[in-house]
């Protein structure tokens, strides 16, 4: 008979011990079914407790088993507090960070472009410093220019 290569576990809700495979050893929490309808349905014997929304910081109640997943009050809070990363393609100007400081510095000037005053061309955010050259994504240094002062711009 073959060695048993698996972890023990125990279970959550009914303490009983039980194997997995190596793979399901960091998710698996139940040693069936039934247990983990259990720990989904009964609420009566789970007090809730209140946390604040690491995103708006609004409070709401959770399950005591949920503290260490639930960091959010709503999926919409979770959506933007996700909306920082960084995604696949690890490109600057596709990230949602640099799209949102976009915005800001576009309000910020108007939706007017601050060489030559124009509002009705689509308009580019310019670092005044260059990433490369040690400039910062900050408000400071970046400025809402149209498509052709921009290009004059680089080439200078």
């Amino acid at each position: 008979m073959a060695k048993f290569k698996g972890v023990i576990l125990g279970c959550k809700e009914c303490g009983e011990e039980f194997r997995v495979s190596p793979c399901r050893a960091l998710t698996a929490k139940y040693c069936s079914s039934e247990c983990a309808d259990l720990h989904r349905n009964d609420k009566r014997k789970k007090e809730k407790i209140e946390r604040d929304c690491a995103y708006c910081g609004k409070p709401f109640e959770l399950y005591q088993c949920h503290v260490d997943r639930r960091k959010y009050c709503s999926y919409e809070c979770k959506g933007k507090a996700a909306s920082y990363s960084v995604p696949v393609d690890n490109h600057f100007y596709t990230r949602t960070f640099w799209r949102k400081i976009r915005e800001v510095v576009l309000m910020r000037d108007g939706y007017t472009c601050q060489e030559c005053k124009t509002t009705d061309k689509i308009l580019h955010v310019h670092h005044k410093v260059k990433r490369v050259n040690g400039g910062s994504d900050t408000e400071d240094n970046l400025i809402s220019l149209c498509n052709s002062c921009h290009k004059l711009l680089e080439c200078i």
